[in-house]
Parts: C-alpha cells; sequence; structure tokens
C-alpha cells in the first residue's frame, strides 16, 4: 500500500454516466524512491524514464520528484507524441526563473512556465506565439493541477488549471512532432538557465481531448484516472484467460456505453463447453454487472470455462462481447496466508491462536515486530506463517489452532471430491545468532465441533530440519478413520511434539504455506 490511488472512475453527473474515451496511454506516477531506484515506471506501458537527479519528495498523492533548476531531469526514450491527446499533472513550482521548460520532446511539444506565473501549451506548437494563461495563473510553492490538450488534426489547444479552463485557440504552427525522447524537468536542447525547479507529481497522457468535466473530475480526485468505456462489456474478472481461479468465484465486467437507462442490461452465457457459448445457448438477462447476481458460482476443480456478455443497445439490440474463458484452481484453498497485516483483528495470531498463555504450550505464531508474518521466505504469494516450537522447558507440546470460520475456508472436507490436505514447510535457516531446529515430531489435526479429533504425525521426523520447501500431503481417510466427521471440520492444528504422551523435546521454528486441499495427490 502506501502508493498513489490507481482508481480508475467514471465521472457521474446528475445521475448519468459521462462516459471516457480516451486512453490513458501514459502515467509516471512518481512513487519510486529515488535513492534506491533510477527508474520512473510508467504503469501503464512501461515506458519507464531514467531519473538524473531529482529527489523524492511529498506529493500531492504520495510521492512526488524534486527538480533542482539546475541540472535534473527525468529522460524517456522511444516516445511518440500521439496525434492528438490531454496531458494532465500536479504541479509545484518555485517561479523563480523567467523560463521553466519541465516537460517536452523540443520546441514544438513543450509545456513550460513564465515567473510571472503564466502556464504556455506549445504541444503541436512550432511558433514562437504559444497559447498561454496570461500572468498570475500559476502560483509559487504550492500544488495546482494542470491539463493541456491538442487536437493536431484540428490544430487546437486548450490549457486547464485547477480543473478550469484558462485558455483555448489554434496552434501557430502546427507541427507533427518527430522527436523521441521525452524529458520532464527540462526539455532537450536548452540552456541550463531554464531546468525547472519545482515538484512535478502524476503525469498522466490520454490519446484524445478530454471533455472539461473529464479534467475537472482528475482534478478534483487526485492520483485517480479516468476508465475507457466502450460499447462493449469489458475488463472481465477473472481476467481472460486466468489460471487457479477459486471454485466460488464471480463474474464481473465493466458495462458497455449504451446500456444506461436499459433493461435488462446484459446477456450472460456461461458454460464449461466453449460451443455453448457460441452458439448462444441458455443466456441469462439481468442488470447487474455480476454474474450470479447473488451468491457464488460453484465450480469444478481444475475446470476452464468460457463466458461471454452481450451489452444492451437501444439502436442496434444487442453488442456481441468478447469470448473470454478461465481455469479453476486444481484446489481449495484452506489457508495461504495472504490476508493478513499487522492491524488487529487481521494480524496472523489473531486468527491462529498459539501458546502464549498457555503454559503447557510451547507454540509462538508470528514475528514479535512487524511484521508479524513472513515476507521473505514464501513458497506462494508474498507471506507465509512463522511458527516457533519449544518443548524444552515446562512446555511439551507446541500448536497453533485456527477455526476455519475465521480462516474463512470450507467446512465441509468432501465437497468438489477433494481427498487430500496438503501443506508446506520448511525448517528455519541458522545465523545471525540464531541456531538451526532440533528435531521434534510434527503433527496436523483436525477436530469437530463435538470435539472429535484426528491426528496424524508426518512419516519423516527429519522433515522440520530441512532447508528447503517440502510439500505434506495427507490422505483425508486418515482423519475420517479416527472418527472425524469430514463434512463439518471446526478447527485445523498445526504441532509439534506428541501432545497424547508429552515429554520433553527440541525447539526452532518452522515456516508453513499453501495449506489447501486437492482431488488426489499433486506431483
Amino acid at each position: 500500500m502506501g502508493g498513489k490511488l490507481t482508481k480508475a472512475f467514471l465521472l457521474v453527473l446528475a445521475g448519468a454516466v459521462v462516459p471516457c474515451h480516451a486512453k490513458l496511454v501514459h502515467h509516471w506516477q512518481f512513487d519510486e524512491d529515488a535513492a534506491a531506484t533510477a527508474t520512473a515506471v510508467d504503469v501503464v506501458a512501461g515506458l519507464n524514464g531514467t531519473i538524473e537527479g531529482p529527489v523524492s519528495a511529498a506529493g500531492k498523492v504520495a510521492k512526488a520528484l524534486s527538480f533542482d533548476g539546475s541540472n535534473d531531469r527525468v529522460q524517456v526514450t522511444a516516445f511518440a507524441a500521439p496525434p492528438q491527446g490531454t496531458i494532465a499533472l500536479w504541479i509545484n513550482p518555485s517561479l523563480s526563473k523567467s523560463k521553466e521548460r519541465f516537460l517536452g520532446t523540443g520546441g514544438d511539444f513543450e509545456i513550460w512556465l513564465r515567473s510571472n506565473g503564466e502556464l504556455k501549451n506549445e504541444l503541436f506548437d512550432n511558433g514562437s506565439t504559444t497559447l498561454g494563461t496570461g500572468a498570475g495563473v500559476i502560483k509559487a510553492n504550492q500544488w495546482q493541477q494542470v491539463a493541456l490538450t491538442y487536437d493536431g488534426a484540428a490544430q487546437t489547444v486548450a490549457i486547464y488549471v485547477n480543473g478550469e479552463p484558462k485558455g483555448a485557440g489554434k496552434a501557430n504552427l502546427p507541427s507533427v512532432p518527430t522527436a523521441t525522447v521525452l524529458q520532464f524537468g527540462t526539455r532537450p536542447g536548452i540552456a541550463a538557465n531554464e531546468y525547472y525547479k519545482g515538484l512535478l507529481d502524476d503525469i498522466q497522457m490520454y490519446d484524445e481531448v478530454l471533455a472539461a468535466d473529464q479534467i475537472k473530475s482528475l482534478f478534483q480526485n487526485p492520483g485517480t484516472t479516468l476508465v475507457v468505456v466502450t460499447t462493449k462489456a469489458s475488463a472481465p474478472s477473472p481476467a481472460d484467460g486466468a489460471k487457479d481461479v477459486p471454485a466460488d468465484t464471480i463474474l464481473t465486467w465493466t458495462a458497455g456505453l449504451f446500456t444506461v437507462g436499459l433493461s435488462p442490461r446484459h446477456r450472460v452465457f456461461f458454460s464449461a463447453e466453449v460451443n455453448d457459448v457460441h452458439n448462444r445457448k441458455a443466456p441469462v438477462t439481468q442488470d447487474g454487472e455480476r454474474y450470479p447476481a447473488a451468491g457464488t458460482l460453484d465450480l469444478d476443480l481444475g475446470r476452464t470455462y468460457f463466458w461471454r456478455v452481450d451489452e444492451a443497445n437501444s439502436v442496434t439490440g444487442w453488442d456481441q462481447g468478447d469470448l473470454w474463458h478461465f481455469t479453476v484452481a486444481n484446489y481449495v484453498v484452506v489457508d495461504d496466508f495472504e490476508d493478513y497485516n499487522d492491524v488487529e483483528p487481521h494480524r496472523i495470531f489473531d486468527t491462529w491462536s498459539d501458546g502464549w498463555d498457555v503454559a503447557a504450550n510451547g507454540s509462538v505464531v508470528g514475528h514479535s515486530q512487524a511484521p508479524f508474518a513472513e515476507q521473505t521466505i514464501v513458497h506462494g504469494g508474498r507471506q507465509s506463517l512463522p511458527l516457533l516450537y519449544d518443548n524444552t522447558g515446562q512446555a511439551k507440546y507446541s500448536e497453533a489452532v485456527a477455526y476455519l470460520d475465521d480462516l474463512g475456508a470450507s467446512r465441509d472436507w468432501t465437497a468438489r471430491g477433494v481427498k487430500v490436505l496438503s501443506l508446506w514447510l520448511r525448517g528455519r535457516l541458522p545465523g545471525n545468532g540464531v541456531t538451526g531446529n532440533q528435531p521434534e515430531k510434527m503433527y496436523v489435526a483436525i477436530a469437530n465441533q463435538n470435539g472429535k479429533t484426528g491426528t496424524v504425525y508426518h512419516p519423516n521426523a527429519g522433515a522440520i530440519l530441512l532447508e528447503a520447501w517440502t510439500q505434506w500431503q495427507i490422505d483425508l481417510k486418515e482423519f475420517s478413520d479416527q472418527g472425524v466427521n469430514l463434512s463439518n471440520v471446526e478447527r485445523l492444528i498445526l504441532g509439534f511434539g506428541d501432545k497424547a504422551n508429552p515429554k520433553t523435546g527440541g525447539a526452532g521454528a518452522v515456516y508453513l504455506d499453501d495449506i489447501r486441499l486437492t482431488p488426489s495427490p499433486q506431483p
């Protein structure tokens, strides 16, 4: 977290959606730590810039880049200016120079300032009489949003400051920029005394001229971007071609342009057979951009599904959507440890109870300081469970317990044909004053609400000594043979030692990750 808002939105006025046809083609947020990296990332097109001198500072949203007015710049190569478009960004200038060039490829594609507070739009303009706001519009040492539009074919340009129009007209001598080096904080071919001094933040480039209300919405919602609305359904979730999708997923999408005010708005085709979708079999018509309208889908593990959404159109009837597909994961997640953070009640030890207040239980869940979940030694994703065990003193066993309801996991371990409980583990690496693990048996137990418990011990007593991730797969029949009702599992227990016959043992730490249920043993 901590970065800019990356939310894309539609502007709503008087209950009507104002669609954006323009496409966001470049977006430099300047949220990087310039002391740690020399790269300014274009989060849309990957046309990254090289940071040469500017330093990170507090921005309008999150971070910005601060330019010293001497030789600081960000350089982007292989840039091609769209023939029309809008450039929107936030500036906090010093206004300490007669001219400050802060964005451009050359004299026919640039934006610059005068010390009297005048902003100049010299995009697609190769003349000397460029469009300006007049003096006093831009203020020194404060944040202002500026947006500049141009249309190379119509030869028109405009300037907006803080969402308000501040000038419009014809390009003096329209040109087609051919330079491919784009710079921020300066532009190629100028003297050092015209370098920009001040802050720049959140540079967005669109490939069409935005309307005045759309520009105002960018000013009113710093850090957000405008979304493109098409006549067809777009932005499917799960994304087209997605893999490892949960079996209880829902489908969502962005509505097409002409669905507003119509009912039904959408025609959904969904099937595991692609021909059913091609042949428009069993359509479901509805108004909401969510399928199913309530609840979730109940899909087969490992299977690929196909879907399409046609959008209502009062002119042509229906705009046929694209064919999308996704593949369901071949497992059901019990806990992948990805959703924990460092704020109560979402800390990892708020869900996984350890032996903190139980003298007989020598386990400790999580690190002693944030981040409490492990974020370096992981099997999949970005986090794993660090679990310490110590059976060397008063405690003779160590275990952590989680309730399935708290995990958000299914209590029915017979659904969707699952037969195996799978988890990944690895031992603690010695070093930095920490010894390696001491031998100890590891067990997994599951329990019903009535207290009926089944326990399975790892067949390899040395598994927790290994310094590499290993998978442990347990046939669920080993639990049911001990009388556990697999259709209503209440608790999952991860332990070390012999709880049924407690005795002094070892100490150490184990990392655990990706606890899943699968239909069969996985390779």
